[in-house]
């Protein structure tokens, strides 16, 4: 499994007292710690300071050398001012491996809500 990217949308899920902006990280399922199958499954985490991963946010459904986007919803909890950076780490791990992007290669973009 492998990282393809990493990158912020002004995109919204959750409610209006605890809104989650959506991250898509793109996932290219082949290499080490690829799903063999469509049934197998992983898991992504984002994290970074400023930011609480809300559980660990399940993929399936890819098959051998697929590309695909997942919308993965982080809170921002740290005081921060729209259009600021945040450095993350991604993490993808199933029964057959992991994957990780760190703060080096991935950043995203805080927005405002609403």
């Amino acid at each position: 499994m492998r990282i393809a990217g990493v990158e912020s949308t002004d995109l919204f899920v959750g409610t209006a007292q605890r809104p989650l902006q959506v991250i898509r990280v793109t996932l290219v399922n082949d290499g080490p710690g690829m799903l063999t199958t469509p049934a197998m499954s992983a898991t992504v985490h984002i994290q970074g300071p400023g930011l609480r991963d809300h559980g660990p946010f399940g993929i399936t459904g890819l098959h051998q050398g697929e590309e695909k986007a997942f919308e993965v919803p982080v809170e921002v909890t740290a005081p921060y001012q729209p259009g600021s950076m945040r450095r993350v780490t991604v993490a993808v791990g199933g029964r057959a491996g992991r994957a990780y992007r760190d703060h080096t290669g991935a950043g995203i973009t805080v927005r405002e809500a609403g």
